[in-house]
């Protein structure tokens, strides 16, 4: 899924898997759009990407929120094996996992650049992801 330019996405009760990016997001890449929601047992898995986010990426957009869904064993070239995230907003896992993703770069399960705040709550995980640089689980860099 690509998205330019648009308003808020929910994806509730969905799911992506073994989705493939030659650049970012392999599953979905979400540029100068408003909120973006994953919800309700959603999940991602298995995707990948050359450069950025394996499983999302986003960039000049606002929030993104995970709730009771998983992003699990996608890669990326660069940064976030299982999301990327620059020059965004906030960053909320809730009730959700990051698992098995691996990054090239930084943050295996979550790359965070020149973004908000970020937040894991309410039994949120994040495990067995790695990284080729900084950050296996998280890396946080200009937020």
């Amino acid at each position: 899924i690509a998205m330019a330019d648009s308003g808020d996405v929910e994806l509730e009760r969905s799911s992506l898997s073994g989705c493939q990016a030659a650049g970012d997001g392999g599953g979905i890449s979400i540029r100068q759009s408003g909120a973006f929601a994953l919800t309700n047992s959603s999940s991602i898995a298995d995707c990948s990407a050359g450069a950025n986010g394996g499983g999302i990426a986003m960039a000049d957009s606002g929030a993104l929120s995970l709730t009771d869904s998983a992003v699990s064993s996608s890669t990326a070239g660069g940064g976030g094996g299982g999301i990327a995230m620059a020059d965004s907003g906030d960053v909320e896992l809730e009730r959700s996992s990051l698992s098995g993703c691996q990054a090239a770069g930084d943050g295996g399960g979550i790359s965070i650049r020149q973004s908000g705040a970020f937040a894991l709550t309410n039994s949120s995980s994040i495990a067995d992801c790695s990284a080729g640089a900084n950050g296996g689980g998280i890396a946080m860099a200009d937020s």
